[in-house]
């Protein structure tokens, strides 16, 4: 299987290694579901980063965008403008949506 070579990012983890605000607050209530659901909704509606940082995070922790057939996803002056105009949270969203998924080479 294709995937047997990556290792998919874990929901979360740019939001922990960066200590984002609200990421700690999720963290803190983690055992509260309600309290959860409704720090949720910041990352949803006000996510703090920008997608040109978590792109730049993720180029550094060896990640990157396939499609299912095991293509990384292009540089292409709609993606720069996604990059540019899109929160993290919002980014990953149209990734997702789009079929990609953001994976590392899997250490042997």
């Amino acid at each position: 299987m294709l995937y047997g070579k990556y290792e998919e990012y874990k929901p979360r983890t740019f939001c922990n290694d960066v200590r984002c605000p609200v990421q700690l607050k999720l963290n803190a209530n983690e055992k509260n579901p309600t309290k959860c659901n409704e720090i949720k909704e910041t990352c949803r509606t006000s996510c703090l980063f920008p997608a040109k940082f978590f792109d730049t995070w993720m180029t550094l922790h060896g990640f990157y965008s396939i499609d299912d057939y095991g293509k990384k996803l292009k540089e292409t002056p709609e993606i720069r403008a996604k990059k540019n105009a899109l929160t993290t949270w919002k980014f990953h969203k149209w990734l997702t949506d789009k079929g990609f998924v953001i994976v590392k080479p899997r250490k042997r």
